[in-house]
């Protein structure tokens, strides 16, 4: 049974298919509703076609925008909105530049199942 009584959206930029394929595998079982995004253009658009998504899951390389840029333009209409960062690369000038950009967490790749669903409950808590 799912610990989220009310279904979540959650938007998911992701490149790699394969890692794609983890997260949504990894939240098949949960009350989430996930939208995909190849590329950092197209999340955007995603988002502004579905504004009513609680929370992103952005990689911060992507094609297009990166998840930085995506963040920045989401924002910007929903100030609001949770964004968790996934990213292979974490030196500390980049953790630092993710903490300033605004996300409410950063998640190491590959993403271990249940700090990904226990870092989504938490927040969606908050």
């Amino acid at each position: 049974m799912s610990p989220f009584e009310n279904k979540i959206k959650i938007l998911v930029a992701e490149d790699n298919e394969y890692n794609f394929e983890l997260i949504k595998e990894t939240l098949a079982d949960e009350n989430i509703e996930i939208f995909h995004a190849a590329c950092g253009t197209e999340a955007v658009d995603v988002f502004l076609r579905n504004k009513d998504i609680h929370l992103l899951l952005l990689d911060i390389k992507m094609p297009g925008f990166s998840g930085y840029e995506i963040l920045e333009k989401i924002r910007a209409v929903n100030p609001e909105i949770v964004a968790i960062a996934q990213t292979a690369y974490v030196i500390s000038d980049e953790t630092e530049s993710i903490k300033k950009a605004g996300f409410n967490e950063l998640l190491m790749k590959p993403i271990d199942p249940n700090v990904l669903i226990n870092t989504i409950r938490k927040l969606m808590e908050e």
